[in-house]
């Protein structure tokens, strides 16, 4: 269950945060959707759209973390198991 004394709310609606550059990769703005204050850190997420997409990509690199999950909005990603294209806000396994 839940732990409510630890989670807060979060509802950040559209103009409430602004994408900003100074994430992990200076191609991409990132857009803060109150999630990390909302779980005192132990859940990100924000929105990441890119900015200036790198020729070569971002390198061999993986993320240790016990859930990521990838929303593609608009337009493709290259991932190590190939090229995926996915209709706006689909998903895959």
């Amino acid at each position: 269950m839940l732990d409510r004394t630890t989670t807060l709310f979060s509802h950040v609606k559209p103009g409430d945060t602004q994408f900003v550059s100074g994430g992990l990769r200076d191609f991409f703005l990132y857009r803060d959707l109150g999630i990390a204050e909302a779980t005192h850190g132990k859940v990100i997420a924000h929105l990441v759209k890119a900015n200036m997409a790198p020729e070569t990509g971002t390198g061999w690199h993986r993320h240790a973390a016990d859930f990521q999950i990838v929303v593609m909005v608009k337009g493709c990603g290259r991932f190590m198991c190939g090229r995926i294209c996915l209709p706006p806000f689909s998903s895959s396994r």
